[in-house]
């Protein structure tokens, strides 16, 4: 009997791009090439901030329309 495995797709989600992150506009936190935030604060690790590339966690939601958006795929600006 031939068992067929199914994919899922599944979408990548990063810190960059979720609704509860909060951006650091400071002066050393700032990208050098676009002048972008590298890093946001999140209210699930409160001890650490995290960088905009990383997966994000399971408490993901989108930003809101109009946000600024950064991952490694794309930049949205306001």
């Amino acid at each position: 009997m031939n068992v067929v495995k199914q994919v899922v797709a599944k979408t990548n989600h990063y810190c960059g791009d979720c609704g509860y992150g909060v951006w650091y506009f400071d002066h050393e936190n700032l990208d050098v090439a676009n002048r972008l935030p590298i890093c946001c604060r999140c209210p699930f690790t409160p001890n650490r901030s995290r960088i905009r590339s990383e997966t994000a966690c399971l408490n993901w939601i989108p930003k809101k329309p109009g946000e600024l958006i950064v991952t490694p795929d794309k930049i949205v600006r306001p």
